[in-house]
């Protein structure tokens, strides 16, 4: 679309003497205040159009020679027919004669010297209006101010942009203070310096530009609910802030002088310290995981609550709860690594499950790990709920005061490292969970190495007979044992199954509990170990335990082996350390 640069003005019916209008070191002798003014704004460039809103009055005595100044310029003029502006009907026929001669993307300068004393506000309010609508340009908004004038007969233009702008600073302002959104401000910022390059400005800004580019930059991970881009981000801006007020005299213009020290506050808020890293490597590696910076995000959960942006916000609250937890009781320095991560994540899904579930649970967590259990449920619940787009068969329920409150707990105790400990208080037990088939020699190993406690096999009835022997050739005739006996220890997988939920059940907590589990991967048949392994998946995944995986090895011959059960043989970790962590 092409764009066209306009001037629009009025013209009264009064009587304008020949004066010398002057804007900064311009000077321009003419009678005609918008001929004066489309000569400082365009200079020698050709092809504006001059559009001049007249009355019967004025279009009979100022009509012609407004067309020959213009045609003398190279410019065209577009008379544009209009009532005196008597009644509120012919006002209004004003403001819409004035949208008629605007198309979306035209340049527009406005001004405003001549006509009657009521239409600079008409227009003032139209051209913000069309502004809207059709994306017009605004370069400028002028008036001749006769009053003014000095001895010599020499007229000052005066530059009334800002007062434009003010509605647009306002709208600018409350978006980014309300609705953390600054692209607007960034907009503004541009146009200042883009005014002030203009002939006759005054002052000439070249550093708002950087802070307009920054706050552009913002918006999009501060409105997406990123904390730790929006913090790198507001740092950013806020360097360019504070170069441009140093090295720029802002105070010339009002809009700013105020507005700038807000500006700043606001971005200190929420902006993280300069990353402290190796130049080239990621800067997140340099964030440092502390109270202060839980804070910082703590605080920006406060805005998106204020502004109802319950989605980002419940997004952050279940972060924090993570950050938290790892802050406390893991590696603070691995914060944002996946795997130390996914560990607090399964460790709060544990303790909230044992919360929600069986008794005999629950009562091995504190009244604080209680409490935490149901905060991560209910923010859990909301994030989810929000991040799939509501897709479930429940309504979702944006209850704003709900989410404060429990972001509150968050905050109330983002300092206290007992209310995110997801341990449980362990006892001086360690337990030995093992197959057991008809050669003894691997459980008696893994005994005698191991040295447990307890000790719960996975056996048939008929294998069952040589625990006894076991236990005397071990010497721990003291160790207690537990055993889950299958009818079928061969095929009898449905079976082990059942027996398996069963036994988690019963023994669940006293594993929980427990200062170590140990499993043993060997002896026994392939269905008596299938069943270990089902029981080691659900101390992982339902306990959120971190057991100790081994396998018992004899060396000997089978023939040697049958001969001499009873020889004490190797035992080897083979944990698979990715699903510890």
């Amino acid at each position: 679309m092409k764009k066209v640069k306009k001037l629009i003005c009025t013209i009264g019916t009064g009587s304008y003497e020949k004066v010398t209008y002057t804007f900064g070191e311009r000077r321009k002798e003419t009678r005609l205040a918008p001929v004066a003014i489309g000569s400082f704004i365009t200079g020698e460039e050709k092809g504006l159009e001059l559009v001049a809103l007249l009355t019967q009055g004025a279009r009979d005595k100022y009509r012609d020679g407004l067309r020959s100044e213009a045609a003398a310029l190279g410019w065209t003029c577009t008379p544009v027919d209009i009532p005196d502006g008597k009644s509120e009907a012919e006002l209004w026929e004003i403001f819409e004669k004035f949208g008629e001669h605007l198309k979306e993307g035209d340049e527009v300068v406005l001004d405003l010297t001549h006509g009657f004393r009521h239409l600079p506000a008409l227009l003032l309010s139209a051209v913000q209006y069309y502004a809207a609508r059709k994306r017009i340009k605004i370069l400028g908004v002028y008036y001749g101010a006769y009053e003014a004038r000095d001895e010599s007969n020499n007229v000052p233009i005066f530059d009334l942009t800002p007062l434009v702008d003010l509605p647009e600073w306002s709208y600018g302002v409350r978006l980014f203070s309300d609705y953390l959104l600054p692209k607007l401000l960034a907009e503004m910022l541009k146009n200042i310096q883009r005014r002030s390059h203009q002939p006759g400005s005054q002052q000439k800004f070249s550093r708002l530009q950087k802070v307009a580019s920054a706050l552009r930059d913002l918006e999009a991970p501060l409105a997406s609910g990123i904390p730790l881009e929006a913090g790198f981000e507001a740092h950013r801006t806020l360097e360019k802030a504070r170069s441009a007020e140093a090295e720029e005299e802002l105070s010339h213009l009002a809009p700013l002088r105020g507005f700038w020290e807000e500006l700043e506050e606001r971005l200190e808020s929420f902006a993280l310290p300069e990353p402290k890293v190796p130049k080239g490597d990621k800067p997140k590696k340099g964030v440092i995981l502390t109270i202060e910076e839980l804070e910082r995000q703590a605080h920006l959960v406060d805005g998106y609550l204020a502004i109802s942006d319950l989605r980002a916000a419940a997004t952050l609250m279940r972060e924090l709860i993570v950050s938290a937890v790892i802050l406390h009781t893991q590696n603070p320095k691995r914060w944002l690594e996946g795997e130390e991560r996914q560990r607090a994540e399964r460790r709060l899904g544990v303790i909230a499950s044992w919360n929600r579930g069986a008794s005999q649970l629950k009562k091995l967590l504190s009244k604080e790990q209680q409490e935490l259990a149901t905060l991560w449920d209910q923010v859990r619940e909301r994030r989810n709920a929000l991040a799939h787009a509501g897709m479930r068969e429940d309504m979702v329920k944006f209850d704003a005061q709900v989410m404060r409150d429990l972001h509150d707990r968050i905050e109330r105790n983002l300092a206290t490292p007992s209310f995110w400990n997801t341990e449980v208080e362990r006892k001086d037990e360690r337990w030995l969970v093992s197959p057991l088939g008809m050669t003894p020699g691997a459980l008696y190993t893994a005994i005698v190495q191991e040295s447990p406690d307890h000790l719960f096999i996975i056996t048939s009835q008929k294998a069952k007979q040589k625990v006894g022997e076991i236990r005397t050739e071990a010497g721990r005739e003291d160790l207690e044992v537990s055993c889950l006996i299958l009818d079928d220890p061969f095929n009898g997988f449905d079976e082990a199954r059942e027996k398996v939920e069963e036994a988690l059940k019963e023994h669940g907590p006293c594993w929980a509990a427990a200062q170590e589990v140990i499993v043993n991967r060997t002896g026994g048949t392939t269905c008596l170990g299938w069943a270990v392994e089902r029981i080691e998946a659900a101390l992982r995944r339902d306990l959120g335990l971190e057991p100790r995986t081994v396998a018992c090895i004899d060396r000997r011959d089978p023939e040697e082996q049958r001969k001499r059960p009873y020889v004490r043989g190797e035992v080897i970790d083979i944990t698979e350390r990715g699903e510890e962590e």
